[in-house]
């Protein structure tokens, strides 16, 4: 079942690009929430801005090295 999963995301690398892309939306909607709402001040936005940014490259970072490892596999 593992190489079936791993032939599919060989084979169909956009998989991932759909799912980032829906967690940057999903993102970008709490930043849109954060800097709406009237308790957060402009540094609070700025900062929670920052820490999102910051949180959606580390998971495409974990993306990418998780695909790195699932090519190497397949390629043995």
């Amino acid at each position: 079942m593992l190489a079936k999963l791993l032939k599919k995301f060989k084979e169909n690398f956009f998989y991932l690009s759909i799912l980032n892309f829906l967690l940057l939306f999903f993102l970008l909607s709490k930043i849109r929430f954060f800097s709406d709402s009237e308790l957060l001040s402009k540094s609070e936005t700025s900062f929670r801005f920052v820490t999102l940014t910051l949180e959606y490259s580390e998971l495409l970072l974990i993306d990418a090295t998780k695909l790195i490892h699932f090519r190497k596999m397949i390629n043995e």
